[in-house]
């Protein structure tokens, strides 16, 4: 098929004038059994048609055919935004039905529609990123398409597809316009090369390699490569058309056997599918390697004596090529499919003979510079399938290389984009395409995502735009939460060294950090777990004045952090932490109780003392209103202690304890709380937690 070397927008018509054109066909599409052709009786639009393609409306000219083939014609067809297309009209007949309708084995997607099995034809655009849409179409009134010679397809049975539009003539024709000069022939040959191994990495053999069934054309480019110099000129583009019959192997196969041959482009055929030693039965088997043999053939011509059409038919003229050296290439023709160059062989020869050319213009340098890069990853595509095509590779670490080096935080976004595993290269394209749109309209390098294969080129700029705020700020929300994460770290560490250098209770000490080792807590955890201790102390009455000023900018630091939260949630969460929920955390509660009782007492003895008499017997110190409260909540606590039953009932700390709280019941006077007094001292000093670790790393084991 030949196309027409023409700009991808408004090829049609101007969208203004089109859009009532695309109203008048919605009308009619409509409508119960429609046909999902439209065409409309004004002067004006005179042999256009508006085609539904599964939702989608195109509008093509018929008297413009682009291309034609025996069953199939194609057109240029324009969307209501007015971006353009290939349509292909395929009538399904008795003599290609088994071709046209091959099933491929896994689901392609469309429009409103749940994703079926599709022809293999639509499976393998789906797959290189040409797809655009599809539909199967039965009607009872043949529908009708005009080819390029004026004679009409005619049928009721037809496959639609849309994909990119190629733009370009077929390499035949370049080459029947007269030989080519053998530094543009091996640019040809690298590219084609490249297309093809793209195709098998996708596993697709193509089956139908020749001259006719690549398109070319020569774009403008300007890209800095990452290195000193800027590359700009005249690149030559080569992509394959034509995936009628296209093989899709399943993961591990390298080929696949039939009964007969699928094509019969004589002189391109390899041994194995001519089959005129008539081995396994005459079967025809196509594979990577018979790709291969077919691009030799491209690139030097079917001259050897042993090409199946030199046996079967020697006096007939060499099939035109891009004449490249034989004594460089012969090996890809091998009548062994075993001994056939690989494509990866192939294309580091090509580059190697390019390079040595002395008529290199800049566009040849990068296409040089590209390719051995792709060389050097050995042929990897960035984890086979998520990369469409090199070039998208190429133009995404150009990027990254470029803006790595002068840090902002609109660069800073997209690099993080382009670098996140969990997208693939058609998301990371789009969204870059949407941060040049916004920040550098006038890059050449939009204008080459716009050239480049895959599906960023068909996506609206406003789409790519929306696209990439939204990963934007997701990019910044994670980064905001990583600094933020950060900060909390940080603030735990240098809070533990604050906090064990407060001269506070050892025992009070000793939770705390028991609660800021604990792998299972996050650093949020520990943050809000700060706070309520320190909370907690200053209710207590332990920071010292001498160290207020440190623990007010721990707290400051904190409820910056959680700003909803009010102190006692702050101190509600650290006491209800499971560290401080165990025997010995009972016994620090009734131990923390009784030391606020001692401090009362001290100074009730001070108040009583002062007003010069003694308690009577009717207000003992077990009436009195904050010491008959508190007392309460040590008998509470003592009996919560006894009930866990990991405390032995002799366990000193238990015994004094309740000593004490037995005294203070029965405290009736001055005298008696002095004496408590004392006794408070010696039970501080010697009964700790922390004075008697053999005993807490027992309990500790215990719980």
């Amino acid at each position: 098929m030949g196309w027409v070397n023409m700009p991808q927008k408004e090829l049609v018509g101007r969208v203004p004038q089109l859009q009532p054109l695309f109203e008048a066909a919605k009308k009619q599409f409509q409508e119960a059994g429609a046909l999902p052709v439209f065409t409309s009786d004004k002067e004006e639009y005179k042999g256009l048609k508006v085609i539904n393609v599964d939702g989608d409306l195109f509008v093509i000219n018929e008297d413009k055919c682009i291309g034609q083939g025996t069953f199939g014609v194609v057109y240029v067809a324009q969307d209501e935004q007015g971006d353009c297309f290939a349509f292909k009209a395929e009538a399904i007949t008795k003599i290609n039905r088994a071709l046209a309708t091959r099933e491929h084995t896994e689901r392609v997607a469309r429009k409103n529609r749940e994703p079926v099995k599709a022809p293999v034809e639509i499976a393998v655009l789906d797959k290189t990123g040409k797809y655009k849409a599809y539909a199967i179409v039965k009607t009872k009134t043949p529908l009708s398409f005009k080819g390029k010679d004026g004679k009409l397809k005619n049928g009721t049975e037809f496959n639609f597809s849309v994909s990119t539009l190629e733009k370009g003539d077929e390499l035949g024709n370049a080459i029947e316009k007269g030989p080519l000069d053998l530094t543009v022939a091996y640019q040809h040959a690298l590219k084609a090369a490249f297309d093809l191994y793209f195709l098998h990495s996708l596993g697709i053999v193509h089956a139908d390699i020749k001259l006719q069934n690549y398109m070319t054309n020569v774009e403008d480019v300007n890209l800095n490569s990452g290195d000193a110099n800027q590359f700009s000129g005249k690149q030559i583009g080569t992509t394959s058309i034509d995936y009628g019959l296209s093989i899709i192997l399943k993961p591990g196969e390298t080929g696949k056997t039939f009964e007969n041959p699928l094509s019969f482009t004589m002189g391109y055929m390899a041994p194995e599918i001519i089959n005129l030693e008539g081995e396994n039965n005459g079967a025809s088997t196509y594979s990577f390697a018979s790709d291969v043999y077919a691009l030799g053939v491209v690139f030097m011509g079917d001259g050897r004596k042993d090409n199946p059409s030199r046996v079967l038919q020697p006096k007939s003229p060499i099939v035109k090529n891009l004449g490249l050296p034989s004594e460089i290439f012969a090996d890809m023709c091998d009548p062994d499919p075993g001994k056939r160059l690989s494509l990866l062989e192939v294309i580091e020869k090509l580059v190697r003979e390019l390079r040595q050319r002395p008529d290199l213009d800049d566009a040849a340098l990068q296409m040089i510079y590209m390719y051995e890069n792709f060389l050097k990853t050995k042929g990897q595509l960035g984890g086979a399938e998520r990369y469409k095509d090199f070039q998208i590779h190429f133009i995404l670490t150009t990027f990254v290389e470029e803006n790595k080096k002068v840090a902002t935080e609109n660069n800073g976004l997209i690099l993080a984009i382009i670098n996140n595993p969990n997208l693939n290269n058609d998301q990371k394209m789009v969204a870059l395409k949407g941060y040049l749109l916004q920040h550098d309209k006038e890059s050449n390098l939009l204008q080459t995502i716009n050239k480049a294969s895959g599906k960023a080129r068909f996506i609206a700029d406003q789409e790519c735009e929306n696209f990439y705020n939204e990963l934007a700020k997701r990019i910044k929300v994670t980064e905001d939460l990583k600094a933020r994460s950060a900060l909390m770290r940080n603030f735990v560490e240098d809070s533990r060294k604050t906090i064990n250098a407060l001269n506070l209770p050892k025992e009070h000490l000793f939770m705390i950090n028991k609660v800021l080792n604990n792998p299972k807590y996050d650093d949020k955890t520990k943050c809000i777990a700060i706070r309520g201790f320190l909370l907690n102390e200053i209710e207590d009455g332990t920071i010292t004045l001498k160290n207020q000023n440190k623990v007010i900018t721990l707290l400051r630091a904190v409820s910056v952090q959680f700003p909803s939260m009010k102190n006692r949630d702050f101190m509600n969460f650290y006491s209800n932490l499971p560290e401080m929920n165990g025997a010995d955390n009972s016994l620090q509660k009734a131990h923390d109780l009784f030391r606020k009782i001692g401090k009362k007492i001290k100074l009730e003895k001070f108040r009583l003392k002062s007003e010069g008499f003694l308690l009577g017997p009717e207000l003992t110190v077990k009436n009195h209103p904050f010491i008959k409260e508190r007392l309460r909540l040590l008998q509470d606590l003592l009996k919560e202690v006894g009930s866990l039953g990991v405390v032995q009932k002799n366990d000193q700390r238990v015994n004094q304890l309740a000593s004490l709280v037995i005294k203070l019941e029965n405290a009736k006077n001055l005298q008696a709380l002095t004496g408590i007094e004392q006794d408070f001292k010696t039970y501080q000093s010697n009964n700790t937690i922390l004075s008697n670790p053999t005993t807490h790393k027992k309990h500790d084991n215990t719980l």
